[in-house]
């Protein structure tokens, strides 16, 4: 698969979660310098799952299910998602 680099070609979607995900930074890795693609496999996944007609309770949701199964189940509840979902919801919103 090829790699999209430069954000202007990316999904609007994908986009959007990926920017979120990665201010986010829920481990803080990319603040330590791990690579800019960190996130990209679940920013992928959220991205799939969402629409812009969708509540932020429902990016939350999807960003839980996502984060939940790709790390440590505990470290993602529903409660901790909300923040980045509005944001996502809120990017969103701004490209409909």
């Amino acid at each position: 698969m090829e790699q999209l680099s430069l954000r202007g070609n990316l999904d609007p979607v994908y986009a959007a979660v990926k920017s979120c995900v990665d201010e986010w930074d829920p481990y803080g890795l990319l603040e330590i310098g791990a690579p800019e693609d960190e996130f990209d496999t679940e920013s992928r996944m959220v991205a799939e799952r969402i629409s812009p007609g969708l509540t932020a309770e429902e990016i939350a949701e999807a960003v839980n299910s996502v984060f939940s199964n790709q790390f440590f189940p505990e470290d993602f509840g529903l409660e901790k998602c909300r923040g980045v979902a509005g944001k996502i919801h809120e990017a969103l919103n701004r490209r409909a």
